[in-house]
């Protein structure tokens, strides 16, 4: 494997999963302030970090679909690609409208519904290897609440480019959404500012990171398992190097990574051992087939909450999950 982790850079992943700045970063890992900044340069290449947010505050959810054609328009697609294997399907990774997927008929449609997101646990690095389930592991998630909470623009502004920046300085995020939409209020920063302590703070649930491995011999993996353990399967095999996320339903999950030759080997132990049912075995993306997306949030508001039509914008980078 290519990707190799220090001592300094695993305290720092660890600390940033609670920290909503560099400077907390600092405190939490006890690495000086350069330190921190250099260490997040030295990452940036390597390393897809998550601003994370309990979704159905703001009306929304993770969703996945396996589609044999398009990505549908109500899914504010993250990721798209085509998927090789012994089948094939279209993948459409991202955010939706959560009525829309907690009570719609979504499993008649394919779709996946993020009740709960799992991403890498770099406490595993570099030995690779799946943990034992606890007795929390084999729960399932739960359906959330959604809230009447009707969503802001300044907010949903924020949070479409935070989303794969949670260090980025909040009015630094308004003013990308303001470079592509003028029509966003000219705030100050104080007021841009109590919009995020006031809003979309309240809502963070933790940051996250995984590896982006950069060996083209490695592919990104797609797998499906179904069974009242997958989920399980989904918590414990996240200490594995190569795991991205995975998005958890009931009695299924959708797991995405780039598992090395060893940890998949260990993947495909843990899947036999709880018993899980890989629905269509291993999904290839392959090379040059993702498309990453950043979601412009507050275009698709509406009133009392969101449009079923979502409009994105090219990224060079994975943005969500």
């Amino acid at each position: 494997m290519s990707v190799q982790l220090n001592e300094e850079q695993l305290e720092f992943l660890k600390a940033a999963r609670r920290a909503l700045s560099l400077k907390q970063v600092s405190r939490e890992s006890g690495l000086r302030y350069a330190v921190a900044r250099r260490i997040l340069r030295e990452l940036s290449g390597v390393v897809a970090f998550r601003f994370l947010v309990d979704f159905p505050v703001i009306k929304l959810m993770p969703a996945a679909l396996l589609a044999s054609g398009g990505c549908p328009t109500w899914l504010a697609c993250t990721f798209v690609s085509k998927l090789e294997g012994e089948h094939e399907f279209q993948l459409c990774l991202g955010l939706a409208p959560a009525k829309k997927v907690l009570w719609g008929e979504q499993e008649e449609n394919g779709v996946l519904r993020g009740l709960e997101l799992v991403f890498w646990d770099p406490s595993g690095f570099p030995l690779g290897r799946a943990r034992r389930p606890s007795e929390e592991d084999y729960a399932l998630p739960e359906e959330p609440r959604v809230y009447a909470l009707r969503p802001d623009v300044v907010d949903a502004a924020l949070l479409s480019f935070k989303l794969d920046a949670p260090f980025l300085r909040v009015f630094t995020a308004y003013g990308r959404a303001r470079s592509l939409d003028d029509s966003l209020p000219n705030l100050t920063t104080q007021a841009v500012e109590y919009h995020f302590k006031r809003h979309v703070k309240p809502a963070w649930t933790g940051n996250a990171a995984y590896l982006l491995i950069p060996d083209s011999s490695i592919p990104v993996q797609v797998y499906l398992v179904e069974g009242w353990r997958s989920c399980a399967l989904a918590r414990v095999t996240s200490t594995l190097t190569g795991y991205r996320f995975a998005l958890l339903d009931k009695k299924r999950a959708l797991i995405v990574s780039q598992f090395p030759a060893r940890e998949k080997v260990e993947f495909y132990r843990a899947v036999r051992a709880l018993e899980v049912r890989n629905v269509y075995g291993e999904l290839i993306v392959p090379p040059g087939e993702a498309a990453y997306k950043r979601p412009l949030l507050w275009k698709s508001l509406r009133e009392g909450g969101w449009s079923h039509s979502f409009e994105c914008v090219d990224s060079p980078r994975p943005v969500f999950p």
